[in-house]
């Protein structure tokens, strides 16, 4: 939003283009990527540890804000917020996953941003 904001619709695009590659990247040897709505995505990683799929949280945080851009975004730097969760006894329901998620994200949002944050020890 800030840089459709800041920048144009044609420029919030292109971002949205590059963020969705390394989504895609990050996702390609198992799991998928979907876009929510607007700036929010899901990320699901089937069959992998805690401390694996955390791992990829935070390489796609890093890749995000590594990106050099160029032309009216020569350089800025965008930023991912990441709320990760996983699969519980007891939080099994999809509304439940995606519900501590979002409880997880609004967390990264207040504790600075930039961040991989979850309820997960």
């Amino acid at each position: 939003k800030e840089v459709n904001d800041r920048f144009s619709h044609a420029v919030g695009d292109k971002v949205l283009v590059r963020v969705s590659g390394i989504l895609a990247a990050a996702t390609a040897e198992s799991g998928w990527a979907a876009r929510m709505g607007g700036e929010e995505f899901l990320l699901v990683f089937p069959g992998l540890s805690v401390d694996e799929a955390k791992r990829r949280c935070e390489d796609v945080r890093s890749a995000i804000e590594s990106v050099r851009w160029d032309g009216a975004m020569a350089g800025e730097t965008v930023t991912a917020s990441i709320g990760f969760t996983m699969l519980q006894s007891g939080r099994t329901s999809q509304a439940a996953l995606l519900g501590q998620a979002d409880r997880n994200l609004y967390a990264a949002k207040e504790q600075g941003r930039n961040r991989v944050v979850s309820d997960l020890v």
